[in-house]
């Protein structure tokens, strides 16, 4: 293994570390936060990212809290945005489930 590779396996590994940890900052940030349907997606990623990594994500409720307490991000998460996880087949190999 030549030294460039060892180097781009160590930022790689480095890189899904940093992802991994930002996904759960991100998620925990947003997790009980939402008001509409849309949390039934939250928790569909939430359930296959704990199953995959094992995590320990909680699955929240909806927030039932006054509108005025909300963090701003979750309302636009909620709003605009969706989430998406996509799993890259394997080197050589097909993706099945």
């Amino acid at each position: 293994m030549t030294e460039s590779l060892k180097i781009l396996i160590i930022v790689l590994l480095i890189f899904i570390v940093f992802i991994r940890k930002v996904f759960r900052t991100l998620t925990r940030s947003i997790n009980g936060k939402m008001r509409t349907p849309k949390i039934e997606a939250l928790h569909r990623m939430i359930v296959m990212v704990n199953r995959l990594n094992n995590f320990s994500i909680p699955l929240l409720p909806l927030d039932s809290s006054s509108i005025g307490s909300n963090a701003w991000f979750s309302g636009y998460v909620d709003s605009d945005g969706n989430f998406e996880i996509i799993k890259d087949p394997p080197i050589g190999g097909i993706l099945t489930n």
